[in-house]
């Protein structure tokens, strides 16, 4: 009987005791979201189809799904096309019209819900000028490797394109480009520079 209360008494003050430096804890400042330095995109897919990590393992059962930035972040079901569309591709300058870039979360390539009203502008446009084509740019702040970049302000263009499809632009009609982080919209590595360069560009064009 002893030993049972002496067990019980224990517990109690070890209870205790965890739930005082619980409330004495301060949060953990973690710091910044450390850029990516590999060249290789989280959630790559294989020769197979299946999407792998950068550890070689099988991301969801091959199913995507993994980290933002991966490739199944909103540009990955994609089929492939010939990148240049049906011709080339001439950017023009049309007086009073200017298309709004639309901005991406940090390491992302899917769309943002508020960023929508700009590219129904767009298609709205295209809609009534079908001789014309749409340059398609994606662009990156100034954090991770030229590769990985590259591959990041392709996802984001690409995911521009597949949206612009469902608003009814022909897919042949637009031609995508990735500028990775050569070409910021602003200098600098502010956390707001750094979110105005992480942006899609839409630019009209004429199809030779």
């Amino acid at each position: 009987m002893k030993i049972s209360r002496m067990i019980m008494s224990l517990c109690a003050a070890a209870f205790l005791g965890l739930l005082a430096v619980g409330c004495h804890n301060e949060p953990v400042d973690l710091g910044p979201v450390p850029a990516p330095t590999s060249g290789k995109p989280s959630g790559n897919a294989g020769a197979d189809g299946i999407l792998y990590d950068e550890y070689g393992n099988p991301i969801n059962g091959g199913k995507g799904g993994g980290a933002p930035g991966g490739w199944g972040d909103g540009a990955g079901n994609l089929p492939a096309r010939d990148n240049a569309g049906s011709g080339e591709f001439s950017a023009i300058s049309i007086p009073g019209l200017h298309f709004e870039a639309i901005y991406f979360e940090y390491d992302r390539s899917d769309l943002k819900a508020s960023e929508m009203d700009k590219l129904r502008k767009v298609a709205t446009f295209m809609g009534s000028r079908p001789e014309l084509g749409l340059i398609i740019e994606g662009h990156c702040d100034d954090r991770g490797s030229e590769e990985y970049n590259r591959a990041l302000g392709e996802r984001r263009a690409i995911s521009l394109r597949d949206q612009l499809v469902k608003l009814g632009v022909k897919d042949e009609n637009m031609k995508t480009i990735s500028y990775g982080k050569d070409r910021p919209a602003v200098q600098g590595a502010s956390a707001d520079a750094r979110s105005r360069n992480r942006r899609g560009e839409t630019i009209p064009a004429q199809i030779q």
